[in-house]
């Protein structure tokens, strides 16, 4: 197996190109520092060609119990902007400045990527799927922080991410995020 340089997908380095999105697999015997980044100046043009998702907002649905008739009902639902992983320095995490009341049991949180046309066209507001966005419920561990949350994304090197909950001191992360196209 060998990892894409362009998105990050893992493949079998039979194939003469990743399936995730299709970049060649150039191989090189012994190659020099040199041509290595070459290869990942090369890559990088690639993925910038690609309809990578970059923009990642949180979906947070407010409830209020109908007293009346005993039913959760939906009140409304925010988008919350956590950032674009193409500004991000990969490693650091990136915390949004709002508390979340803490939570017992795993956390199942919603998370809408979209493209560049996504946002520029506003097209990203309707919540849906669509071939400039992606909505994913990504589950995490409990970070076992009695006080308030935060939210916060990291970015990865390949172009993904990492969800985090909790404090700067105690948190949790999820398994990296893509979404490509």
């Amino acid at each position: 197996m060998i990892k894409c340089p362009a998105c990050g997908s893992s493949y079998n380095e039979a194939l003469s190109e990743c399936p995730a999105c299709g970049f060649p697999n150039i191989s090189v015997i012994h190659a020099s520092e040199e041509e290595y980044q070459q290869i990942l100046e090369h890559a990088e043009e690639y993925r910038k060609t690609l309809n990578i998702f970059t923009h990642v907002f949180l979906l947070v649905v407010r409830n209020e119990l109908n007293e009346q008739t005993g039913t959760v009902q939906v009140r409304e639902t925010e988008m919350i902007f956590l950032g674009n992983t193409r500004t991000m320095q990969s490693g650091t995490i990136y915390w949004y400045p709002e508390f979340f009341a803490a939570q017992t049991g795993p956390l199942d949180l919603q998370v809408m990527c979209c493209s560049d046309a996504a946002v520029s066209s506003g097209s990203y507001m309707r919540f849906t799927e669509s071939e400039e966005s992606h909505v994913r419920t990504i589950r995490l561990t409990n970070p076992d922080v009695p006080a308030l949350w935060h939210v916060g994304i990291m970015a990865e090197n390949d172009g993904g991410f990492r969800l985090c909950v909790g404090t700067q001191l105690r948190f949790t992360s999820s398994d990296p995020i893509r979404f490509t196209d």
